[in-house]
């Protein structure tokens, strides 16, 4: 199975206020299957971030510690950035 990495600043954000970076997606042979991937920085977490990347934040969270709600952020982040991605005949290969 081969991947070939399609990281174009064309569809990635970069950072979104120092929390979310390093964005990166991978399309594997078949075009079904997309790999979004990004790093974060719990440092730079704020529950603010839900409501600006228009992300719900489920009341079980509220109690949570910090770096629990940020891990849950940077996922939901990544699944919506996932299923956002055009399909690999829309995408523009560099």
């Amino acid at each position: 199975m081969s991947i070939s990495n399609v990281t174009d600043k064309a569809f990635c954000h970069g950072v979104i206020n120092s929390f979310i970076s390093n964005e990166c997606c991978w399309l594997i042979e078949n075009p079904e299957i997309l790999i979004f991937s990004c790093d974060f920085d719990k440092k730079h977490f704020l529950k603010e971030l839900f409501k600006e990347l228009s992300i719900y934040f489920p009341c079980e969270l509220a109690q949570a510690v910090k770096k629990r709600q940020a891990e849950f952020l940077a996922g939901r982040y990544a699944a919506k950035q996932a299923m956002v991605i055009p399909p690999q005949n829309q995408l523009i290969f560099k």
